[in-house]
């Protein structure tokens, strides 16, 4: 049986910045039962009428936790744009964290809609947690 994970704390830093700029996740989640070999994979998703477009941003090493309270980290020095038009990124988005076990198999998915404004040509991101 899967495990219950409940996700308690989020933050995103930093945030109403331009969408390329690093990004760094913190997360406090609590398991109802030990997680061996699982990794967190960290995607950016441009949902467009007829097409989506997923950007991976990166994946944490595997490792263990045990039940109860845990934390993780991600950072990545910059979010890759590259390849998408400019056009695409006028969208709202979304910042996708999974929770992932060994054999690659999504036990948890956290989604953070990302709310897009441009200024002065740039597009500024301000990722909303879905805790508030």
């Amino acid at each position: 049986m899967p495990p219950s994970i409940d996700v308690t704390a989020l933050k995103v830093t930093p945030n109403d910045c331009p969408l390329g700029d690093p990004l760094t996740l913190d997360m406090t989640f609590v398991s109802d039962q030990a997680m061996h070999q699982v990794y967190w994979e960290v995607q950016y998703m441009v949902d467009m009428t007829r097409q989506r477009h997923l950007l991976h941003l990166g994946s944490t090493p595997h490792q263990d936790y045990a039940d109860g309270m845990s934390t993780m980290q991600f950072a990545v020095p910059k979010m890759d744009l590259d390849g998408l038009k400019q056009s695409w990124l006028n969208n709202v988005g979304l910042l996708l964290v999974l929770l992932k076990d060994k054999a690659g198999e999504q036990i948890l998915q956290v989604s953070m809609v990302t709310q897009i404004e441009l200024q002065s040509g740039i597009p500024i991101r301000h990722m909303l947690s879905p805790l508030d």
